[in-house]
Parts: C-alpha cells; structure tokens; sequence
C-alpha cells in the first residue's frame, strides 16, 4: 500500500471517528425504511451558500429534485450540523461557494461508507466570489482516492474571454461537448451530438482504472487554459488573464466525471459546474406556441442520465428523452426513421450497375431547424460515397443552392466548383447514409430537386453518378432540432439573447432592417462578425443568419474582436 494511500485511508478513518458520536445518540430502535430510495440535497446556506433545493428560482435545484421523483426516488432536503438519515442513497451538493468542513465531510462520509451515492458540482475558486474546495482538500482526495475522479483547480478560459466576461455568471458561459468514448451516461448526448451548457466551469478527472474503482469522462472542453490564479477572475484586481505554463492545464479539459467505488458499490458523479444543474440556468425552460421546452437539451438528458445511474436505473426504466424534439442520430443506421415522419422515394431506372453506389431509395424530413435526409443503395453503401445535393433554397421549384457531402465534411458548391465547410452540417455511412443540413442553407422548399450518388475517390473503372428520378418530398416533422447549433471543437465567441420578451433578429444592422424572427431568452447564437461601432453583431443559427443589437444579448467575450462586416 502507498504511502498517499495509508494517508488518504487515515483520513477516511478520522472522520468516521468524527461522525460517530453523534450518531451513537440517536434513537437505536430500528426505524421503518421506505422503499424509495431517498435523496437527500445539502441545505446549508450560513456554512456553504450552496444552491438550494428549497428555491424555486434561477438559483434553486427544484427541477433536479423533479427530475429524481420522477425516477421514483423521495427527495428531502437536510443540514450537516446533524447526522444525515440512515437510508440516503443519494447526497447531493451543488455548487457550494465555501469549503466543506471536516466535522460536515464526517456526515457525508459516513454514509458512503454506508452505502450512499454522491452528485457534487463545484465552481471554480474565485469565480463570482466562489472559494469551494480545493485540489488538496480532504473531500478532493476521498474523491480521487475511493472514485477516480479527482478535482483540479482553475477557470477554463478561451481566448476570447475578457475579465469583464467572466465577471458575471451570465457572460461566463461555455459549451462543452460529449466525450468522444461512450458510457453508460454520456451515451445519449454522444449519439446526438448535444452540447452541454455551463457557467464557469472547472476542470476534473477519471480515472480510468483504480485500486478499487473505475471513472468515466462526460463532457470536456478544448480550451486556451484553466487559470489557477483566482485574482485574475476578480475584475476589481488588476491581475492579468493569461496562462502559467507549469499551473495552468491546457488542451482537452474534462468538465464532468463518473466514478464507482467497487468496494463500497457506491457511486459518484461530480461536475466543475454547479449552474448547469440549476433551474435558471442548465435546466431552464423556454415557451413556444407548442409549449415549454427545455433551453437546454442536452443539459436535461445528462441531468437525468446521472440521476438513473446514482439510483441504480436500469437503462430501459430510465426516463425518456424531452418530447417534441426530433431524436435522430447521425450514425449512418436507419433504426430512428419511420414512414410515418418521412415517406420513401423509391429510385425509378439506373445505368448504375455499381451496387454501393446505386440508389434504392430516399427520404426527408425537416425540423424547426434542419435538413434530415436517409439514403438507402442497393448494397452497402460504399464508404467513399458521395452525397450531391441539389436544393430548392427559395422555393422557386429549381435548384439554386448545391451541397456536397462525404467522410471529410458537408459543403457548399460555388462557383467553378469551390467548396465551403458547411457549420452544423453532418454526414454518416453505415448500412444507410444520413446527412444532416442547417436549413439556413437548405431553405423551407417542400422537395428536394435533386440527389446523386458518387464516389469521393475515383474507381478504377469509372461508373456515373446515379440520380434520383424523382424529387424527394421535405415534410416538416413540427419538431424542435435538440441543439440550436450543433457546435465543434474551437468553436468562436457565442452569444445568449437576453431579453423578457423577445430579441429581434434581423436583416441588416438597424432597427428599421426587416425582423427575420424573434428569439425568447437564453437562445444560443454563432457570432460571425460586427459591424464597425460594435452595437450590432452578425450572428447565425442553423436556421437563421442575421443582426442582433447589442442591447439584447450576452456575449462570452468581446465582440470587438470580431471582423467587421464590409460595408457596416
């Protein structure tokens, strides 16, 4: 055994001894237990300013606590100046703005050894004033040591982020991605290619493998660095943003982790976040005329991805993805598409004697946001196929915006065969093709004109692109698409609306300009560009592409970094 290992060990010891006493003077007559599991969040708003289960509010974790009953769980709310109930399965804290104390920790400890499972997000120290737990500890080496996942210190900054953007929750925003290795959590933000939002965050790790556990990795971000020095997130300091090559990590940062404790069959999940679990923040809700929709989708489905696996939920009694979106994914597999949401195009004749290269048949759908197109061949699909689009952008029955598409990318066509990567854009070969189009390309046309299949790489006897005879039908699916931006690694500056009713988006930087929509609060936004005095920003969606006023959005950085707009 290690000497940090008899170390972290005497700790665990220490604060059972601790906890002991207290418990010792409870009632010993053994009490009914209900079948529920019970998850019990922190309340201790003197000692830790933590979020709280008891608000309703932006800053309360009532939706989370929704989100456990609805798995069949009973959730209370309890103080660590006494014992915690013997039966908890869950502890929960999130984002505490101050340290655990040890004679706190002893409770919680007590009843992992016991048995209960932890869901903890911290903030990084100094953001908005936070001064939670540090890498050293003793709470950070019982995480490292008994699950794998320990917590480092540091903001992960970008390099558009400002003092000024950090210095309010609101700004301080970054999207994380789904790591890239699926697991039993991350899963279902893997397979739709969701982003996570969070506000401020902090780094963590997994372990992979332990002396008695096993971690997995959930979301991460590639970022500039993490900046240990907490002076530097006060804007009322003069201390620089910059990076401490020797302190400050740098690269692939993972935001969230999973641990299990196989001695204890006990389990973790801790994040370097505590908004992205909040009702005002990650699991906020927006209105639309078919309703309230989650803001933020993919922090839904990993709230409730983490809270089946701390209760022990088997994946088919877990609860199921947010309706009224459209859930396909973009794996090159035909399981997630019916006839009844998009109709098939049968191929009528073909010269086509190439099997993988011939099409059989072809369906479409469209979202609120969208192009989602299925091909199907007459063999496997060659894995060098390549998909040529041409769509009907203005409805005028012709086609007049091309798209190319195949294992390096989607893109726009141009002049004299000049390509664009296409932003949001998808495309998967597997027993099937998928691709996936942001309409701002792809307009609202009703049908799609044309559609051959080629090679990406030539044959060695050549054989000519095989084209739909047919015109494949577009119906709209009245769906939301369940990322407004379906982001990549490297992503620029973003933008939030931020408004109580709505925020215009419009055609040219003016309020006289044409409304292209308007937007309710908390839409994500691609910033692109400025016009010269910085009040109005270019921005785009999947669907949209246009200005916004400075006045009705947040954004992450500072907007005068971006290029200005020719003739603004």
């Amino acid at each position: 055994m290690t000497l940090r290992r008899v170390r972290l060990s005497a700790i665990v010891f220490v604060l059972l001894a601790m906890a002991s006493a207290p418990l010792r003077g409870q009632n010993e007559t053994p009490q009914p237990v209900a079948t529920a599991p019970l998850v019990v969040f922190i309340e201790e708003s003197r000692q830790l300013d933590m979020a709280s289960v008891t608000v309703t509010g932006p800053n309360g974790l009532s939706e989370l606590a929704a989100i456990f009953q609805r798995l069949g769980a009973r959730t209370a709310f309890a103080r660590l100046r006494e014992p915690l109930p013997e039966e908890v399965s869950v502890i929960v804290l999130v984002r505490p703005r101050r340290p655990v104390p040890v004679d706190y920790l002893a409770r919680i400890w007590t009843q992992v050894e016991q048995g209960a499972s932890l869901l903890l997000a911290f903030d990084p120290s100094g953001h908005v004033r936070a001064s939670p737990e540090t890498p050293t500890s003793g709470l950070a080496r019982l995480l490292a040591l008994e699950y794998g996942t320990p917590l480092f210190a540091g903001m992960l900054i970008q390099p558009w982020f400002t003092r000024d953007s950090i210095g309010r929750l609101e700004t301080s925003f970054l999207l994380a991605l789904p790591y890239p290795v699926s697991n039993p959590v991350n899963a279902p933000l893997l397979a739709y290619d969701l982003p996570v939002m969070t506000w401020g965050a902090r780094h963590v790790g997994a372990e992979l493998f332990g002396i008695e556990s096993v971690a997995y990795p959930l979301i991460y971000a590639n970022v500039a660095f993490a900046e240990t020095n907490a002076r530097a997130l006060n804007p009322a300091t003069s201390d620089p943003l910059e990076v401490n090559y020797g302190a400050d990590a740098v690269g692939r940062l993972t935001i969230g982790a999973v641990g299990e404790n196989l001695r204890t069959n006990t389990r973790v999940a801790l994040l370097g976040d505590g908004e992205m679990l909040m009702n005002g923040f990650g699991l906020a809700f927006t209105s639309t005329a078919q309703g309230q929709f989650p803001l933020y989708p993919g922090n839904r489905v990993l709230a409730q991805q983490i809270a089946a696996w701390l209760l022990k939920v088997s994946p088919e009694n877990a609860l199921p993805l947010p309706s009224g979106f459209t859930w396909v994914a973009v794996d090159g597999e035909r399981d997630d598409w019916d006839d009844r949401r998009s109709p098939p195009t049968a191929q009528g004749e073909s010269i086509v004697n190439v099997m993988s290269l011939r099409i059989q048949q072809a369906r479409a759908f469209r979202n609120d946001s969208y192009l989602y197109v299925m091909i199907e061949t007459m063999a496997a699909p060659n894995p060098n196929v390549q998909v040529e689009f041409g769509l009907d952008s203005r409805g005028s029955g012709s086609a007049d915006v091309f798209v190319v598409a195949n294992q390096t990318g989607v893109y726009l066509r141009g002049a004299e065969d000049s390509v664009t990567p296409l932003r949001d854009a998808a495309f998967a070969v597997g027993s099937v093709i998928e691709v996936r189009i942001p309409l701002r390309a792809a307009g609202l046309s009703s049908a799609i004109p044309q559609m051959c299949l080629t090679t990406a790489i030539p044959l060695a006897f050549p054989t000519p692109p095989d084209c739909l005879t047919a015109r494949v039908p577009i119906p709209n699916s009245n769906e939301r698409d369940p990322a407004d931006l379906h982001i990549q690694e490297g992503e620029g500056l973003m933008l939030t609306t931020r408004t109580n009713s709505t925020a215009n988006v419009r055609s040219a930087p003016s309020t006289n300009a044409d409304v292209i929509v308007g937007l309710r609060s908390g839409r994500l936004l691609r910033a692109i560009g400025r016009n010269s005095a910085g009040d109005w920003v270019q921005v785009e969606t999947a669907r949209y592409t246009g200005w916004i006023s400075r006045l009705v959005f947040n954004a992450n950085g500072d907007v005068m970094t971006l290029p200005v707009i020719e003739g603004t």
